[in-house]
Formats: structure tokens, C-alpha cells, sequence
């Protein structure tokens, strides 16, 4: 019930719900299929951050770029299991605030590129 109301409020609101950071692609050399053991972990997208053990994009990458992301919340992140094996996680697309599956395949293609060997610069 609780997030049915939250979800009527914000739908009150344009585009609160439904804004999507652009993704960043990786360069082409690490833009391939994972030639390892991919494992695809989809959670809720408010718990893609206590998943991915972070609270926000700056605390993950804290090298990286600061106008990336904007600061904004963890939306999906890579595990790097071992050499050959790599678990993503990226939040599922159910629910009245789930990304859209263009999103996701994005989001998805970014963290490959991560499992592959790719850093931000």
C-alpha cells in the first residue's frame, strides 16, 4: 500500500520516476561479449546500492570523473568474481518505477565492458 501512494505522488510530479542518467559506453575494445562466466544478478532498484555495496556513484568510484553520474545513486555495478568470472547487478524493470529495458540493456553493456577490463578514465 505504501508504495502504491508513494507511486501516486510521484507520478504527480513530472519526471521524478522516470529519469535516466545517460549511460557511458565503453570504448570498443572492451564493447564484446564476456568471454568468461557471466552472471546477471536483477534486484529492485532501491536495493541495487545495498547490493553493490555502495550508497552512491562518487563512493564507488572515487577516482573517477566528478560530474559523472552526477553523484546520483548506484544504478548497477560488477562483481569481478575471479580472471574468468564476473556477476553484474542491475535493477529489474518491474514495477511502476522500474528503468526501461533500453536502459538496462545499456546499463548492462557498460558493466560488460567493466567484466572485460574496462576503467573509467
Amino acid at each position: 500500500m505504501k508504495k502504491y501512494l508513494l507511486g501516486c505522488l510521484l507520478s504527480l510530479v513530472p519526471g521524478i520516476a522516470l529519469a535516466e542518467t545517460p549511460v557511458q559506453m565503453p570504448p570498443a575494445p572492451f564493447d564484446q561479449p564476456y568471454r568468461g562466466n557471466l552472471t546477471v544478478i536483477s534486484v529492485p532498484w532501491d536495493e541495487v546500492a545495498a547490493k553493490c555495496g555502495a550508497t552512491d556513484w562518487k563512493s564507488a568510484h572515487p577516482s573517477s570523473l566528478p560530474w559523472l553520474n552526477n553523484g546520483g545513486p548506484i544504478e548497477a555495478c560488477t562483481i569481478q568474481v575471479s580472471a574468468y568470472a564476473c556477476t553484474i547487478v542491475l535493477p529489474d524493470t518491474s514495477g511502476w518505477f522500474g528503468p526501461s529495458e533500453a536502459h538496462i540493456a545499456d546499463l548492462k553493456t557498460h558493466e560488460v565492458g567493466h567484466c572485460e577490463g574496462w576503467v573509467h578514465s
